[in-house]
């Protein structure tokens, strides 16, 4: 939510400038319907692929190693991974775990 709202902020500011700029230089703009048609268009297939690609990708995903994964990463990212032994077995494939 943040992000839409930080990007239309920043859209709307690059268009009032482009806006004042254009009027400054005494340009003419002309805005056809069918490029709002087409803007819309490109946008939405833009937004579709962003969403759906990467939802159909983690569909596919096995639900334990998706958050395993995730869990690990976590944990890496915010430095706790230097503390986990080499012993500790929540971060090893499951094939490697030994089950004695």
């Amino acid at each position: 939510m943040k992000d839409a709202f930080i990007t239309a902020t920043l859209l709307s500011v690059i268009s009032i400038l482009a806006q004042n700029i254009s009027r400054l230089a005494q340009w003419s703009t002309v805005l056809s319907a069918e490029s709002i048609v087409l803007a819309f268009a490109f946008w939405g297939v833009v937004g579709v692929f962003f969403g759906y690609y990467p939802a159909r990708e983690a569909a596919f995903l096995d639900l334990i190693e998706a958050l395993r994964s995730e869990e690990y990463l976590r944990d890496k990212c915010v430095g706790k991974s230097a503390q986990i032994s080499a012993s500790d077995d929540r971060y090893k494939e499951p094939h490697a775990i030994s089950n004695t």
